[in-house]
C-alpha cells in the first residue's frame, strides 16, 4: 500500500501529498488494495481463543516477515481508532488505521520510545540518542507550531509521556545507571505550548539502586504509575503533591507496561515468560490482585517481549512485542473481569444451596493472636472454609506465626500478617516483607461471607489457589473483595477490635509498612489455639452477613438431561442450578451470570412434551399468541425471525417486558428478553436469555455459544415449514397497511419494527409502527441512542385533527413554559396541496441520572385523509439530528394515503419540508442510487454499495459545498450511468471489467476517513478534488468510450 513519509524537519502540506497518494493509488492500484502488516483472524475460528478461554485474538500487525516495525516501544490508540506506535528501531512513527493498515509515517530525528495522544490527537513522542527530547506533531503528521521546548537539555533520558486533561504533559526520566544516563529519579512537567513548569522527585524509599523507568501511565485522578523496570515494581506517584511510593503489588520479574481499561482495571506486563508462567497481571481499582491472563510463547496468540500495552474505547487490548516487532489486538472474554471460578457446582435438583448454620459451641476451637497491642480472638467458620481453618490451626500449633508482624497495614481497609520473612531473623529485610509463605499453597474456599469489619480472610496472589499462611483482618468493611477471598473467621471481643484499631492506625512507610518504632506494636509474639469456653468477654454476635443467594460459580461442563434427551455445555464461570419443576413451563435448567448494577442476567430452559399436537401447528399458535401480548401492551416485540439449526429450524424473537418476582430473586426492573425456540417430534425446547435494556447486549455471545452447544440423540430438529412471522404489510421496500391507508418507501438502511394496536386510558385506539436504523446503517446506536421514527394512526372519529391538534400545540406550549421542552419551530396551517398539517420541532432533556441529561431533537408532523388522522415522528440526539432529516423526510416524500380511492403522495411544500429534502422526481435532482456499482455489485445491499453511500451522506453532503458538488454531479453523472449500468446487465464480461476497475477507486477513496473534512476550504480544497480525480479516471473516461462505442454498434446496418 503507497504510504506517506513525512519528514519533521519539512514544511509538508499533507493535503496536497494525499492528493498524490491517491495518483500513486490509481497507477499502481493493485499495490493500493492490499493490505500491509495486518492478518485479520475470523470471528468463527474457534482456534482465536487461547486454551483458557479467556483472550480472543482479533489481528496481527506486522512481525519477524514485515518491514513495518522494528523494536516498537509504545502504542497509543486514538478516540478515532488509529493507531500511533514508537517505531524504535526505525527512528519513526507508524501510524495505522484501526484494522491495521499503514496510513502515514512520520521520520524522526531520535529514536522513539514513549508516545502519548491529546484530545484532538495531536502526537508527542520522546526521542533519544541522536536526539533526546520531546516533539509534538499533529495528527496529519505535521509539526506543531504552537509548541517548542527550548532546552530540550533538561531530558536526561526520556522514557515516556502522558498528558492529564487540561493538556500539561509529563515526561519520565529513565534512569538507567548502567549507561550513565542520569541519577535523577522522577517526572517533568510541561505546560501546554512546552514551556517548563517543574521536576516532581521520585521518593528515594521508593527507588532501589537497580530501578531503571520505562512506561507509565496516568489514572483519571491524576495519579501516575510508572513501570520500574530494573526494581521489578509500579511505583505511584501524586503529581500534584509530588508523593510517591512502590505499590509493591505483587512479585514482579520484569515488569515492562501498565494500561488502565475502560472498566478501571489495571493491566500490568511482567517477563514471567521466562519461566513459562502467564504474563499479565489485573489489579482491581483498590490494587489487589484479580487474575493472571497469557500464556506465554512466540506464536500468535501468546505472549512475549510485551513493551507497550493499550486499550481502545471498546476494551479490545494491544500488545506490542518489543521482540518480534508486531503488535496483537485481543477481545477479552467476559470470564476475564467475573470471580474466579471454582469446582463444578453439582447440580442437586434444589433452587438454592444449603447456607452453613451458625450455632458456636463452647467445645469450639478459637484463636488467640498475642500481639505488641493486645489480644485477638478469632472465631472459625470451619464449614465455609474447612481447608483455611485447618491449615491455620495447624500453623498456629506449630509455632509458625511466633514473632511475625503485621506487615501491611491500610488504615479504613485492612492490616495483613502472617509472613515468616517478617521475623527478626537473619536476611528478612522489610523488601522481602509480603512474599513469604510456608512453601505450599491450598486451594480457594470462596463463600458468601461478606468482607465486613472485623472478618478474617486469606490473602494470595493472582492464583485463587495460592493462598498459604498470610492472613488478613478488615478493618472496615469491603465488599469489593466478597467472592474474591476466602473467609474463614471473625474477631469476637471488644478487646480484639480496640486492638485491630490500634494497629491500623500505627504510623506506616510509603509501602504501607510499619516504622522500626513502632514494630513492637505491630509484632504477633505467638497464637494460641484454646476452647471458645475459656474466653471472657465474647461479644454477642450474629451470624455473619452472607451474600444473598450466594451459589459458587461452575466451570463449563456438560449438562444432560436424560428426561428430555439433551444436553447442553454451560456457560464458563455462570452459576448453575436444576430448578424445582413446580408446572409443565417451569424451567428445568438456570444459569445465572455475574450481576451488575443490581440485576442478575440468566439463562433458563424450558421443554414442552408435544404429544399429540403438531410441531409446526404449535409454532403457528405460539406466534400469533406473542402478536397478541403485543397487541394488549404485555410484551413489546421488538424483532422474530426464523433461521436454520442442526439441519432444522428455529424461532428467535427479541422483546421488552417488565418482570415482577424473577425465579432469580431480582427486584422489578424493565427486562429486555431473546427468545430461542425449536424442536423435535416429541419436544418443544425452549432457550430464554433475559437481562437490562442496558446491559442486554454484554451475554449475547455468551447465549448464542449456549444455543449452539445444544446436543440431542435421536430425533431430529424440525424444520418450520409453513410458519411465518414477516409482518404482511411489508412489499419489497414497501411498507403497505391498506386498512389504515398508507403506503411509504422505507428509507435506506432503516427497518420497521413490529406494529402495535393500543387503547389509551380514555378508550382511544391507536396504530404504532416503530422503525430504527438497521445494524448496518452508519447510525446505529450512534453515541449509545438510536434513532427513532414511529408512525402512529388515528381514527379521525376518534382524534379530530383541528382539536388533536389544538391540544397537542396547547401541551406542548404549557411544557415550554414549565421549562420542560424548548420549541424549535412550529407550523399550522395547509399543505400546498390543501390538506391541513401541523408540524413542530422541539429540544428535550432527557435525564441519564438525577442530574446529568443530554439534549433529544424531535420532530412531528400530523395531516389527516377522511378517515384517518396520521402522526409521523423522528427523535434522535440534538447533534446527530441532522443525520437522518434527510431520510425522514425522503420517508414523507414517499408516503402514500387514501384520497379519493387513490394512493396519492402530499404536495407538502415549503414550510414543512425543510433541511433538503429528498424527493421522488428526478434522480439528477434528489441524489439517488450509484447505479453503476449496485449494478457492478449486483445489491444497493452491497459493502461497497454501502460505503459509497456513506462517503456521500456523511462526508461530502456535510458541508454546502459538498451538497452543491452533488447537486451539480448528478446531472452529469446520471446523463452517462443508466446506460453504463444497463450494459453491465447485458453483459457479464463487462460487468466484472467494471467491478475490476471501481476496487482500487474504492480503496483510494478510503483515505477520505482518515482526514478531517469539517469546514469548506478543506472540502473545496482536497475533499471534492480527490472525488473528481478517480471519477475522472474510473467514470468518465470509460463512460465516453463505451457510449461511443455502442453508438458505433448501432450505426451499422443489421441486414448484411
Amino acid at each position: 500500500m503507497a504510504f506517506i513519509k513525512v519528514g519533521k524537519t519539512r514544511n509538508v502540506n499533507l493535503k496536497l501529498l494525499l492528493v498524490f497518494a491517491m495518483i500513486s493509488a490509481l497507477i499502481f492500484p493493485i499495490a493500493a488494495s492490499g493490505q500491509v502488516g495486518s492478518q485479520e483472524l475470523e470471528e468463527s475460528q474457534s482456534s482465536n481463543w487461547d486454551q483458557r478461554k479467556e483472550l480472543n485474538l482479533i489481528r496481527v500487525i506486522g512481525g519477524l516477515d514485515s518491514e513495518l516495525f522494528s523494536e516498537p516501544t509504545d502504542i497509543a490508540v486514538g478516540e478515532s481508532g488509529n493507531i500511533y506506535v514508537a517505531d524504535y528501531g526505525n527512528k519513526r512513527i507508524q501510524i495505522l488505521n484501526p484494522l491495521g493498515q499503514l496510513v502515514q509515517t512520520i521520520e524522526l530525528k531520535g529514536s522513539p520510545h514513549g508516545i502519548t495522544l491529546d484530545k484532538n490527537e495531536n502526537i508527542y513522542v520522546t526521542e533519544w540518542w541522536d536526539f533526546i527530547g520531546v516533539e509534538k506533531f499533529t495528527k496529519t503528521g505535521e509539526p506543531a507550531a504552537d509548541f517548542q521546548i527550548e532546552d530540550q537539555s533538561v531530558f536526561g533520558l526520556p522514557a515516556d509521556i502522558v498528558i492529564d486533561p487540561d493538556g500539561i504533559l509529563y515526561v519520565l526520566e529513565h534512569r538507567n545507571l548502567e549507561i550513565d544516563y542520569g541519577d535523577d529519579a522522577g517526572v517533568h512537567k510541561i505546560d501546554t505550548d512546552g514551556s517548563y513548569l517543574e521536576f516532581i522527585p521520585i521518593p528515594d524509599s521508593a527507588i532501589k539502586d537497580t530501578s531503571k523507568f520505562s512506561l507509565m501511565m496516568m489514572d483519571h485522578e491524576g495519579y501516575l504509575y510508572i513501570v520500574d523496570q530494573g526494581g521489578n515494581n509500579i511505583i505511584i506517584l501524586d503529581a500534584t503533591e509530588g508523593e510517591g511510593r512502590a505499590l509493591a503489588l505483587i512479585n514482579f520479574q520484569t515488569p515492562t507496561s501498565i494500561a488502565i481499561n475502560p472498566d478501571g482495571y489495571f493491566f500490568v506486563a511482567d517477563k514471567r515468560y521466562e519461566n513459562n508462567k502467564r504474563t499479565i497481571h489485573i489489579f482491581d481499582e483498590y490494587h489487589l490482585p484479580f487474575r493472571t491472563i497469557g500464556d506465554p510463547g512466540k506464536e500468535d496468540g501468546k505472549i512475549w517481549g510485551t513493551h507497550g500495552l493499550e486499550f481502545d474505547k471498546d476494551g479490545n487490548m494491544y500488545l506490542l512485542d518489543f521482540v518480534q516487532h508486531k503488535i496483537q489486538v485481543f477481545d477479552l472474554a467476559p470470564k476475564v473481569f467475573e470471580p474466579i471460578i471454582l469446582d463444578f457446582y453439582e447440580e442437586t435438583g434444589k433452587a438454592t444451596p444449603t447456607v452453613p448454620s451458625y450455632s458456636p459451641s463452647g467445645d469450639d476451637f478459637v484463636a488467640v493472636l498475642n500481639t505488641g497491642s493486645g489480644k485477638i480472638v478469632i472465631e472459625f467458620f470451619d464449614e465455609d472454609a474447612p481447608g483455611h481453618v485447618q491449615n491455620f490451626i495447624d500453623l498456629a500449633e506449630n509455632d509458625w506465626y511466633e514473632t511475625t508482624l503485621f506487615h501491611r497495614i491500610i488504615k479504613d481497609f485492612m492490616i495483613q500478617g502472617g509472613d515468616p520473612n517478617t521475623k527478626p531473623e537473619p536476611g528478612n529485610t522489610s523488601d522481602k516483607w509480603g512474599i513469604g509463605g510456608p512453601g505450599y499453597s491450598i486451594d480457594a474456599e470462596f463463600n458468601g461471607i461478606k468482607h465486613d469489619r472485623g472478618i478474617v480472610s486469606m490473602a494470595r496472589s493472582n492464583d485463587p489457589n495460592s493462598a498459604g499462611s498470610q492472613f488478613f483482618i478488615v478493618h472496615k468493611d469491603s465488599p469489593h473483595l466478597d467472592e474474591k477471598y476466602t473467609v474463614f473467621g471473625r474477631i469476637i471481643t471488644a478487646e480484639s477490635y480496640e486492638t485491630m484499631d490500634k494497629i491500623a492506625n500505627l504510623e506506616v512507610n510509603s509501602r504501607s509498612q510499619p516504622f522500626d518504632a513502632t514494630l513492637a506494636a505491630a509484632i504477633v509474639y505467638d497464637v494460641d489455639i484454646v476452647k471458645r469456653s475459656t474466653i471472657e468477654n465474647m461479644l454477642t454476635m450474629d451470624p455473619p452477613e452472607r451474600i444473598l443467594n450466594f451459589i459458587p460459580a461452575v466451570d463449563p461442563k456438560q449438562h444432560t438431561n436424560k428426561q428430555y434427551n439433551f444436553s447442553v455445555t454451560s456457560p464458563e464461570g455462570w452459576s448453575v442450578i436444576e430448578p424445582v419443576q413446580f408446572n409443565k413451563n417451569s424451567p428445568i435448567y438456570l444459569a445465572m451470570g455475574p450481576t451488575k448494577d443490581g440485576i442478575t442476567p440468566y439463562i433458563y430452559m424450558n421443554v414442552l412434551p408435544l404429544g399429540d399436537t403438531n410441531f409446526v401447528n404449535y409454532m403457528i399458535s405460539r406466534i400469533a399468541n406473542n402478536f397478541e401480548m403485543h397487541d394488549e401492551g404485555k410484551i413489546d416485540l421488538k424483532t422474530q425471525y426464523i433461521g436454520n439449526f442442526m439441519e432444522g429450524d428455529y424461532y428467535e424473537l427479541i422483546a421488552v417486558q417488565s418482570v415482577t418476582n424473577d425465579i432469580t430473586g431480582n427486584a422489578d426492573y424493565q427486562a429486555k428478553l431473546q427468545q430461542i425456540v425449536f424442536g423435535t417430534e416429541s419436544y418443544v425446547y425452549g432457550i430464554t436469555y433475559a437481562n437490562t435494556e442496558t446491559n442486554f447486549h454484554d451475554h449475547v455471545k455468551v447465549v448464542k455459544k449456549f444455543a449452539e452447544s445444544f446436543q440431542t440423540d435421536g430425533e431430529p430438529i424440525l424444520k418450520m415449514s409453513g410458519v411465518t412471522i414477516t409482518d404482511p404489510n411489508i412489499d419489497g421496500k414497501f411498507y403497505n397497511n391498506e386498512e389504515k391507508q398508507f403506503r411509504f418507501e422505507i428509507p435506506y438502511r432503516w427497518e420497521p419494527l413490529t406494529s402495535k394496536e393500543t387503547i389509551d386510558e380514555d378508550g382511544i385506539e391507536s396504530y404504532t409502527l416503530a422503525m430504527e436504523p438497521n445494524g448496518l446503517h452508519v447510525n446505529y446506536y450512534r453515541d449509545g441512542i438510536q434513532a427513532k421514527f414511529l408512525l402512529t394512526v388515528y381514527d379521525l372519529d376518534d382524534k379530530p385533527f383541528v382539536k388533536t391538534v389544538t391540544h397537542v400545540r396547547n401541551a406542548y406550549s404549557y411544557m415550554e413554559s414549565n421549562g420542560e421542552l424548548s420549541i424549535a419551530d412550529e407550523y399550522d396551517g395547509m399543505t400546498a396541496d390543501g390538506h391541513p398539517v401541523y408540524f413542530v420541532e422541539w429540544l428535550e432533556p432527557y435525564y441519564i441520572t438525577e442530574e446529568q441529561y443530554i439534549p433529544l431533537h424531535t420532530r412531528e408532523t400530523y395531516f389527516a385523509n377522511s378517515d384517518f388522522l396520521y402522526k409521523i415522528s423522528y427523535m434522535n440526539l440534538e447533534d446527530n439530528f441532522p443525520r437522518e432529516i434527510s431520510s425522514y423526510n425522503y420517508m414523507l416524500e414517499k408516503y402514500r394515503f387514501n384520497l379519493d380511492g387513490e394512493m396519492k403522495p402530499v404536495d407538502w411544500g415549503p414550510n414543512i419540508m425543510k433541511y433538503n429534502p429528498v424527493d421522488d422526481r428526478d434522480p439528477t435532482e434528489r441524489g439517488g442510487g450509484c447505479l453503476i456499482a449496485t449494478a457492478a455489485f449486483g445489491s444497493e445491499m452491497a459493502p461497497q454499495v454501502q460505503f459509497l453511500r456513506e462517503l456521500r451522506d456523511n462526508t461530502v453532503l456535510q458541508t454546502e459545498s459538498g451538497t452543491s458538488f452533488m447537486a451539480g454531479f448528478n446531472q452529469f453523472y446520471y446523463s452517462f450511468s443508466p446506460t453504463i449500468a444497463d450494459y453491465e446487465r447485458e453483459n457479464p464480461v463487462f460487468k466484472e471489467a467494471v467491478k475490476l476497475t471501481l476496487t482500487p477507486l474504492l480503496t483510494s477513496l478510503t483515505l477520505l476517513q482518515y482526514t478531517d473534512i469539517d469546514s469548506e476550504s478543506e472540502m473545496l480544497g482536497y475533499g471534492i478534488g480527490i472525488i473528481l480525480l478517480n471519477i475522472g479516471m474510473y467514470f468518465v473516461a470509460p463512460a465516453v468510450l463505451i457510449m461511443k462505442i455502442r453508438t458505433s454498434y448501432n450505426k451499422i446496418p443489421k441486414n448484411i
